[in-house]
């Protein structure tokens, strides 16, 4: 499962626009948030990207990325 909820507050945590963040992510608007919608989307270096960008730690990328799937 993925926690879009989360995601945002990490961007915004880290300073970013919303807007800035999808910029260097090199994604439209538009496209980023189909993906959020439908998390299945996002390829696996798109993720990468992501948390290269966001300099997430384990936990980070675990709660976005993984929310029900951790125990």
């Amino acid at each position: 499962m993925f926690d879009k909820d989360y995601l945002s507050y990490v961007i915004k945590s880290r300073k970013y626009l919303i807007e800035d963040f999808i910029v260097e992510l090199g994604m439209s608007k538009q496209t980023f948030y189909k993906k959020v919608k439908e998390p299945k989307r996002f390829t696996y270096q798109e993720m990468m990207k992501i948390v290269e960008i966001l300099n997430l730690n384990e936990s980070e990328i675990l709660s976005i990325f993984f929310k029900n799937n951790v125990a």
